[in-house]
């Protein structure tokens, strides 16, 4: 059967040709009306029954001018073309649209269907992987690889350049160096008191020491046997028969390894340890993984912005990160700033970042209070301050203010040094709050930062009417007691504390905003926990840790930033 675009081009060719010059060239077409209405008949058959009924008269339109169009004479054929032009127009843009409209429908099942087999593939449990079985894979899980995914993205800890191996002669002091040599003895000495595991190694050229003064001595004592091959990768420093490493990194050799280029004359991966997982046999389990695996990983990031940003595919990413090509920096793959590491960064972050973006269009969304009452305890409360706010206290309290008195729920960082002046425009919409006949609450990350705001804040509340308590973990059942009830109540406007804020028991009367001060010492679970205990309450997050913007757009990319970038005079 023709494709859309086949028959379409079929159809075209020769009615733009009958439609050329004031239609003089019918008389050299013969049968164009049969050869017309098998194609428009063929192409409402390629039609799917979803499609527009419009599409279907159209064609039928045609089908009705073209069924006896070759028994007509000269002027009647002219007429016929005349009808049948501005049909044919329109009937083939809408049939492109519709044709491009099902190639994407289709794309989108083919790609819905490549992610499912991925899912399938990456989620295959460690333990059927060739080599490892369900003993290796409990090892695994104490790493928490569990999946063959788990696997693909547990990167090396580090790497060394076993590209070109000195001969022990020829090392150099005081820089990382890697050397292979036989064990020719391998004991304890004693410095006083103190046990050393000392092990020295040969490669015919000179002998090389390595000293262990903590960790497994034991255990290393049992693997450095005599005559085995081993290679040592630390800092060479001197010693008094010859050189030495201390805590070198060490890895035993099979005779086979020269010739394995997973472990031998190429930059390696070393990955951090657990018990019964060795080097060897990860880079092993590892290569086989991304062989047979590596093609299944997908990144949805568009082709457009990896060609813009100049990332290398997901795939071969997987694939350097873990086996970097040997004319790869050193430096760079220490510092994670190599293609394969920026490329997985990137994806981190740009999921990272759409999950803020969603997030934070989510909070947007999501219905909040409106403050709308302003009484006159904010200028009560300005009048009560031996100064007057300074530009930046100004605009950042409009902004929040702003946020409050809108329909949506608050969610804002407020930046500023140590002095700038953030707990009176905090206590600005602590004021909003406490009119609109809602309770604050504060929470500090030390009971000594939370009696600094409750002497602060009380001593301007006092002025105002507004009631203060205090709520720690180190207060007595009795007065805990007593200031749960009052919380309960609602016989307490502004509650500060620590994380006895949202322990269970705590029960607000009508929670409307929470503050937090120094967000980075409370995890994101606290925080929500806190929120959660009002009714989508307004958030307001204050830091004096100074956030280049492009880093807090990054990190509290579901906050909107408020910065008192203005010293208040004197200060």
């Amino acid at each position: 059967m023709d494709t859309f675009k086949k028959i379409l081009q079929k159809i075209e060719q020769p009615l733009n040709f009958a439609f050329q010059e004031d239609y003089k060239n019918i008389t050299h077409i013969k049968n164009i009306g049969k050869t017309l209405v098998n194609l428009l008949l063929s192409l409402k058959g390629l039609l799917p029954r979803a499609a527009d009924n419009s599409v279907f008269v159209m064609i039928d339109e045609l089908l009705n001018i073209f069924s006896d169009y070759d028994e007509q004479k000269l002027e009647a054929k002219k007429i016929a073309l005349g009808k049948a032009k501005p049909v044919w127009v329109k009937l083939k843009a809408e049939v492109n649209f519709l044709h491009q409209h099902n190639k994407q429908e289709e794309n989108t099942a083919e790609s819905v269907a490549n992610l499912r087999e991925s899912s399938t593939k990456l989620c295959t449990p460690i333990q059927y992987l060739k080599g490892v079985g369900p003993k290796m894979a409990a090892r695994f899980a104490a790493k928490k690889i569990n999946t063959v995914e788990d696997l693909l993205f547990f990167l090396p800890r580090t790497y060394e350049d076993r590209r070109e191996i000195r001969k022990i002669n020829r090392l150099e002091m005081g820089k990382i160096q890697t050397a292979v040599g036989n064990v020719i003895s391998c004991r304890y000495r004693y410095y006083g008191k103190r046990r050393i595991l000392e092990a020295v190694i040969s490669d015919e050229t000179a002998n090389l020491t390595a000293k262990w003064f903590k960790g497994r001595i034991t255990y290393l004592l049992g693997v450095f046997k005599k005559d085995i091959k081993v290679i040592f990768t630390g800092e060479v420093r001197p010693d008094y028969h010859g050189k030495l490493m201390i805590h070198p990194d060490y890895e035993i050799l099979d005779e086979t390894d020269n010739d394995n280029l997973l472990n031998f004359k190429r930059i390696v991966p070393i990955y951090s340890e657990t018990e019964g997982l060795h080097q060897k046999y990860i880079r092993k389990i590892m290569h086989s993984a991304l062989e047979q695996y590596s093609r299944y990983v997908a990144s949805p990031i568009p082709s457009h912005i990896c060609e813009k940003r100049n990332l290398i595919n997901i795939h071969e990413a997987l694939r350097e990160v873990h086996f970097p090509n040997n004319n790869e920096s050193m430096e760079q793959l220490f510092d994670a700033r190599s293609a394969a590491h920026r490329r997985l960064i990137y994806d981190e972050f740009f999921f990272f970042q759409l999950g803020m973006a969603l997030k934070k269009s989510g909070r947007i969304l999501e219905k909040g209070i409106a403050f709308n009452t302003a009484g006159n305890l904010m200028n009560k409360f300005y009048a009560l301050l031996p100064f007057s706010l300074t530009g930046a206290q100004k605009r950042v309290v409009g902004e929040i203010l702003s946020d409050m008195e809108s329909n949506n729920s608050m969610n804002r960082l407020l930046q500023g040094d140590v002095g700038s002046g953030k707990t009176i425009v905090s206590m600005a919409a602590m004021i909003r709050a406490c009119e609109n006949n809602y309770q604050v609450a504060l929470m500090a990350p030390t009971e000594i930062l939370a009696k600094q705001h409750f002497d602060n804040i009380k001593s301007w509340a006092d002025e105002l009417g507004l009631k203060v308590v205090l709520l720690t973990g180190s207060m007595g059942t009795a007065a805990r007691g007593d200031v749960l009830e009052q919380i309960k109540n609602g016989q307490t406007n502004i509650i500060i504390g620590t994380h006895a804020l949202i322990q269970e028991g705590v029960d607000f009367h009508k929670l409307g905003l929470v503050i937090t001060d120094e967000q980075h010492r409370f995890g994101v679970m606290q925080r929500a926990t806190l929120r959660n205990k009002g009714i989508n309450a307004d958030v307001l997050v204050m830091t004096a840790t100074p956030i280049p913007r492009t880093l807090a757009m990054t990190v509290y990319g579901d906050l909107d930033v408020s910065v008192i970038d203005e010293m208040p005079p004197g200060k």
